[in-house]
């Protein structure tokens, strides 16, 4: 609980630094304002760790809460802009099964 706590933390900071200097982080503003709104109700998906890694199998690649998106109303998390732009430009929804395979094979192992 502490992780998430401390994860919601960061990226409300990200978000009052986003809102202070006018720089992209891969968030859009509707983004921003959807997380705002109620920041407890959006606990990232794959435990924070980058979307597009996982979706490329390259396994558990922290993020620091700077590049996310909502994507099907749920909130991912990416390592750097690249990824974001990967899933942005492309067909999200394959990357997400290939993201989702990954991570329940991270979870069954020993």
């Amino acid at each position: 609980m502490r992780r998430w706590i401390a994860l919601i933390g960061l990226l409300m900071a990200s978000l009052l630094a986003i809102a202070e200097e006018p720089v992209s982080t891969g968030s859009d503003q509707a983004s921003r304002d959807k997380f705002a709104a109620n920041p407890e109700a959006w606990i990232p998906e794959f435990n924070g760790f980058c979307a597009n890694a996982l979706s490329l199998d390259e396994g558990l690649v922290r993020t620091d809460g700077t590049v996310w998106a909502f994507f099907d109303d749920k909130l991912y998390l990416f390592y750097a802009q690249g990824g974001l732009d990967r899933w942005q430009g492309g067909d999200f929804r394959d990357y997400r099964s290939e993201a989702e395979r990954a991570w329940q094979a991270i979870l069954e192992k020993p």
